[in-house]
């Protein structure tokens, strides 16, 4: 058995009331970094109480936005100048948590502020974080998992369509990742069903994309049973505190699980997807889903059957496999109100259609790791994601 390492934050603490491990974090000033829903919501309120009763001074930058773009994540870096944090708190959903994870990347790295898009991948990949203060995520959705990663994603409003850029540095994994149920309690709905999804596709994707390893297979497959499980609750009853509870701790282990296992090819459309039409990514990964699975079937037969069993389907033989388990994931997103194709969002047909070369590139070309599909690949695709072609 080859000798590999897992990659996981240095702290997590999970369960209902875990945010009161902030009173024993070092540091004396905290610099949180969020959105306006966050502060009022509370949120920040709730946070910054805890932080004064630890004895610690804090500032607050609010001004995230979904998708954040570069020169946000520039302006939280030059308040955290000005203020001199030991501790920045990621504190939102998955756009919060990572403008933070660049916030410091600019903080304790300002060269690297001026850098083109290009540049900016290449050199954040190399320095050192930490040396002038510790990260702590605090995620308030359920779904993200970006409190478990090394990679932020931003978005370059400079390209034409829009895209997502990810900055990649493993010193971007927090020092401490705080997954309280409390702060889901807050979500919508629809926040809830985009977001819970997401997390099972990280635990999905990454249990199928990905070769066998004993570790991660059994996160990706347990964190994949839970959310399946319960999110549905989740969503048709948000003040059931078990489903919150159950699927917020998913959301963190199947984070873990992409961390050390990697996604694919649903996240390369999504991310395009997201980009240019302005979806939430969770959203954007269930409309990729079934269409980038596609790709997959040929080749990891054996993976979607165990997946299948795993719910409680009993398929037959890998085929039948497939078959059910693609049926119970379209099932999931009717029942949760998520569309299955991009026809059924709304989207423009023209404008899709217009932009399909260039997703297809981008895909391919701004993919973490090299893409399995062609070009030609990739736009079959995303010719799947808008008309639910037969699979």
């Amino acid at each position: 058995m080859a000798v590999r390492k897992l990659f996981i934050p240095k702290d997590v603490f999970y369960g209902w009331g875990a945010v009161e491990a902030l009173r024993n974090w070092p540091g004396k000033r905290a610099f949180i970094v969020t959105d306006r829903t966050m502060v009022r919501q509370g949120h920040v309120e709730k946070v910054e109480k805890l932080l004064r009763e630890a004895g610690y001074q804090s500032d607050v930058y609010s001004d995230v936005e979904p998708e954040p773009s570069r020169e946000t994540i520039q302006g939280g870096a030059r308040r955290g100048v000005e203020f001199r944090p030991d501790v920045i708190v990621g504190l939102g959903g998955g756009s919060c948590i990572d403008a933070g994870k660049v916030v410091r990347l600019f903080y304790e790295h300002p060269q690297l502020m001026g850098l083109s898009w290009t540049e900016l991948g290449q050199q954040a990949r190399q320095v050192k974080l930490g040396h002038k203060a510790s990260y702590v995520a605090i995620p308030t959705t359920s779904g993200t998992g970006s409190e478990a990663t090394p990679v932020a994603i931003l978005s370059n409003q400079e390209s034409s369509p829009p895209v997502k850029v990810r900055v990649l540095n493993m010193g971007n994994l927090p020092d401490m990742a705080i997954c309280d149920a409390q702060f889901p309690f807050t979500m919508p709905p629809h926040v809830t069903a985009d977001t819970g999804f997401d997390a099972l596709v990280h635990a999905i994707e990454c249990f199928i994309v990905n070769r066998p390893t004993e570790i991660v297979d059994a996160l990706a497959i347990k964190a994949f049973q839970t959310v399946y499980r319960w999110l549905p609750r989740a969503v048709h009853d948000g003040q059931d505190r078990e489903a919150r509870e159950r699927v917020h701790t998913a959301a963190t282990m199947a984070g873990i699980a992409a961390c050390n296992g990697s996604t694919g090819l649903v996240h390369d459309m999504a991310h395009q997807i997201g980009g240019a039409f302005h979806i939430a990514h969770g959203r954007s990964n269930a409309l990729a889903f079934d269409a980038a699975l596609s790709y997959y079937l040929p080749k990891a037969g054996a993976k979607f059957l165990e997946a299948a069993e795993a719910i409680g389907l009993r398929p037959k033989d890998e085929a039948d496999g497939a078959v059910r388990l693609l049926g119970a994931l379209r099932e999931l997103r009717r029942e949760i109100g998520i569309p299955l194709t991009m026809n059924e969002a709304g989207i423009s047909e023209k404008e899709y259609m217009d932009l399909i070369e260039v997703m297809a590139t981008n895909a391919r070309t701004l993919a973490l790791r090299p893409s399995q599909a062609s070009h030609d690949e990739m736009r079959s695709l995303f010719l799947k994601a808008w008309s639910g072609a037969p699979l």
